[in-house]
C-alpha cells in the first residue's frame, strides 16, 4: 500500500509461529541497469553468469533465472550476490539441455536497476528434430526451401546452422550449410534428377 515503509512476513504450522522477517521492497524499479551480461555452461551442470559492473552505488545484485519452454511456465528462481561480485554460479533448478533466461537487477539504495538478461544452457546436445522443411518455387534447375525453426524444447542447444543435403540419380550427395538464423535456402545449378 502507498505509504507503506515496512514490510513482515512470518510462517505458521500446527506447532507454532516462526519469527518475523523483514521484506525488502523497493518503490522505484527503473534505475539503472548493469552495463553487459554473459552466460555460459559451468561445470556441464550449472550456469555462470557475469555481468559487467556500474560506477553507480550498487548494495547487492539479484540473479534471476527460469527455463524457456514452449510447454511449461516460466518458474522463477533467484539469488542475491553481493556487490563486490560480478559474477555468479548458479547450480540449482538447472537441466543440461534446457535454454534458461538469466537477468541481472542491481539494488541500489532508493530502488531497484532494470533487469539485463542473456540466454544459456548448461550442457548441450544435437537437437531432439530436424526442423519441417517446405518446398517452395520449382524450376529445370533449382529449388527454393525454407522451413520453420525448431521448437525450443526440442533444441537442446543453440542451433548454429543448417545443412541441406540432396543427392543424384547416380548417388552423388552435395551439402548446402545455411547459417543461422536464415532458415531458407535456393538450390540453382541441379540436375533434373536432383
Amino acid at each position: 500500500p502507498r505509504g507503506t515503509k515496512k514490510l513482515y512476513i512470518s510462517a505458521m504450522n500446527a506447532a507454532g509461529e516462526s519469527n518475523p522477517a523483514e521484506v525488502t521492497f523497493y518503490q522505484d524499479r527503473a534505475l539503472e541497469p548493469v552495463s553487459g551480461i554473459s552466460v555460459s555452461s559451468y561445470r556441464h551442470t550449472g550456469l555462470w553468469v557475469h555481468w559487467t559492473p556500474l560506477a553507480s552505488q550498487v548494495v547487492n545484485y539479484v540473479v534471476e533465472w527460469c527455463v524457456v519452454s514452449d510447454t511449461e511456465p516460466c518458474l522463477i528462481s533467484f539469488l542475491v550476490v553481493p556487490r563486490n561480485h560480478t559474477s555468479a554460479a548458479i547450480t540449482e533448478n538447472v537441466e543440461p539441455y534446457r535454454l534458461y533466461r538469466v537477468s541481472v537487477y542491481p539494488l541500489y539504495r532508493n530502488g531497484i536497476g532494470r533487469p539485463l538478461a542473456a540466454e544459456g544452457y548448461s550442457e548441450q546436445k544435437a537437437p531432439s528434430t530436424a526442423p519441417a522443411m517446405e518446398v517452395g518455387a520449382i524450376t529445370d534447375s533449382q529449388v527454393e526451401l525454407s522451413w520453420q525453426e525448431i521448437p525450443v524444447d526440442e533444441r537442446n542447444g543453440f542451433i548454429r546452422s543448417y545443412t541441406v543435403f540432396y543427392s543424384d540419380e547416380g548417388g552423388d550427395t552435395e551439402g548446402v550449410i545455411v547459417e543461422s538464423p536464415q532458415r531458407h535456402v535456393t538450390l540453382r545449378n541441379l540436375k533434373p534428377s536432383s
